[in-house]
């Protein structure tokens, strides 16, 4: 059966096969940079990048954004989820109980 509907299609003059959805438009250079700061702000907050050893975090995470080749819909959805790192962060510290300072000898610097 399929192959009899195969050749009608192809008798009756193959007419193009439209795409079901539309073309996602590319993120540009500076839509990629803004949502890098983002994410590097974000991983700060968490604590998962240490701001005195970053490594190779950030430059790893610049060639996987630009190899990705981006839609500006999935650059959208990738600031989405930062956002959301940086709230969840924020909530933790207001949520925290004070600590006493002076009874450790410990200043906190942010980083882990």
């Amino acid at each position: 059966m399929q192959v009899i509907a195969y050749e009608w299609r192809l008798a009756l003059g193959a007419w193009p096969v439209q795409a079901a959805t539309e073309v996602a438009q590319a993120a540009d250079a500076r839509q990629v940079a803004g949502l890098l700061a983002h994410w590097e702000q974000a991983l700060l907050e968490v604590g998962f990048l240490d701001p005195t050893a970053p490594k190779k975090l950030m430059p790893r995470l610049n060639q996987l954004f630009n190899r990705a080749g981006l839609a500006q819909e999935e650059v959208h959805i990738l600031r989405g989820i930062a956002r959301a790192m940086s709230l969840t962060a924020a909530r933790a510290r207001q949520a925290a109980p004070p600590t006493d300072m002076t009874a450790s000898g410990e200043v906190p610097d942010g980083s882990r």
